[in-house]
C-alpha cells in the first residue's frame, strides 16, 4: 500500500489518534519503525495527549525506540498535555539513553 501512495502518517482511532509509528513504537517492534521511517513516516505526529512516539519510547525505558526516533528526527524537548517532554519521561523513568 505504501508504494501505491498510502499515507503512513494516517491517524486511527478516535481514542488515541496513533499512527502507524505510535503503534510500532508502543510495541517495540524496531523493523516496522525502520521501515516506516524510511518511508516517510514523521516521528513528530502526536496523538491525542500530544505525546509523539518519542514520549512512548521514554515511558517504556525502550533506549532502542529512543535510539532509532532520535536519529530520525525526533524532537526531544516536545511538550504532552501533563507538560511533559520525553526527557522528563525518561528522567522519572531512569532511562538515561531517551
Amino acid at each position: 500500500m505504501i508504494s501505491q501512495g498510502a499515507n503512513v502518517n494516517t491517524q486511527m482511532g478516535m481514542e488515541n489518534r496513533w499512527t502507524g509509528l505510535h503503534t510500532a513504537t508502543e510495541s517495540k517492534n524496531w523493523v516496522l519503525m525502520s521501515f516506516l521511517l524510511q518511508n516517510g513516516s514523521d516521528p513528530n505526529v502526536f496523538d491525542n495527549d500530544m505525546r509523539s512516539p518519542l514520549h512512548l519510547a521514554a515511558i517504556q525505558s525502550s533506549s532502542e525506540s529512543c535510539a532509532l526516533l532520535l536519529k530520525n528526527g525526533a524532537k526531544v524537548n516536545a511538550i504532552d498535555k501533563q507538560g511533559k517532554t520525553p526527557l522528563v519521561y525518561a528522567t522519572e523513568m531512569q532511562q538515561g539513553d531517551c
